[in-house]
């Protein structure tokens, strides 16, 4: 009767353990809210969504000018049936001012009942929709390419482009003023892992220069070359070159954007 007592009272404690570990679980964001996901931006406004838990946490700013700008902040729920993110009904608006030394000034809260709905276009484009005060009438907000532009960490300069289905990354590393070395891959976006993977045929040439400044030759040095490409906490861009370590312990610093009207 004990040993009975003992196999219930474990069966008991196992099914408990596991309906308390199936609550911990946080859903997985459905694949088809990724497209959400992101930085956008039209003009002075742009808009964090973050996959959170069940949700997304959607952060807006709107700067008016240096010393003001106005925040909105949404919880927001994924609806598959007409690919639309829904806020709960208790969204803000907060009015905050700056001093002169940047500093924030003051915060004021404005309401705590705000609603919104966000829906992408048949461009790819968000359209936030402010049920409270219309505050989004007419904007259609871009998502930002995070990889995407010109990046530089001394004399070398990684171009990264976007092309149809994906990427095309370039990098040029001057060791002299009639020699340098040129990459070339071609990359796909892992949205899980937030990096660039490119295809196992990287090419790696190197470049000698005449005097006149013109190309004296091209030596193709191998044409298997992997990499990937990664951000770092503070924003930097990481090149892993997995063929020979090229870009260990560079960091890469975001210059400036290749093409303002690409999107992903």
């Amino acid at each position: 009767m004990k040993k009975l007592l003992a196999i219930i009272l474990t069966l008991a404690l196992l099914l408990t353990n596991a309906a308390f570990a199936e609550e911990d679980e946080f859903a997985p964001m459905p694949e088809e809210a990724a497209a959400f996901e992101g930085t956008w931006v039209c003009g002075r406004a742009s808009i964090d969504m973050i996959w959170e838990e069940e949700g997304f946490r959607v952060f807006i700013t709107w700067s008016s000018s240096a010393w003001e700008h106005t925040e909105w902040e949404y919880s927001c729920l994924y609806h598959e049936e007409d690919h639309s993110l829904v806020s709960m009904p208790f969204g803000s608006r907060t009015e905050v001012t700056f001093a002169e030394d940047g500093e924030t000034a003051a915060y004021n809260t404005v309401y705590e009942d705000g609603e919104a709905t966000f829906t992408l276009d048949e461009e790819g484009c968000l359209i936030w929709t402010d049920e409270k005060e219309n505050a989004g009438q007419d904007m259609r907000f871009e998502k930002l390419d995070p990889f995407s532009g010109t990046w530089v960490c001394g004399r070398a300069t990684i171009e990264i482009d976007w092309e149809e289905e994906g990427y095309r990354v370039f990098i040029t590393w001057g060791s002299s003023a009639w020699e340098r070395t040129e990459w070339e891959y071609s990359c796909l976006y892992d949205r899980i892992d937030n990096v660039l993977i490119s295809m196992p045929f990287g090419i790696r040439t190197d470049v000698t220069f005449a005097e006149n400044g013109e190309v004296a030759s091209y030596n193709t040095v191998y044409e298997d070359g992997e990499a990937t490409f990664a951000l770092d906490e503070d924003g930097y861009l990481i090149w892993n070159d997995e063929k020979e370590n090229a870009g260990q312990d560079m960091r890469f610093e975001w210059v400036e954007i290749l093409d303002v009207d690409q999107a992903v």
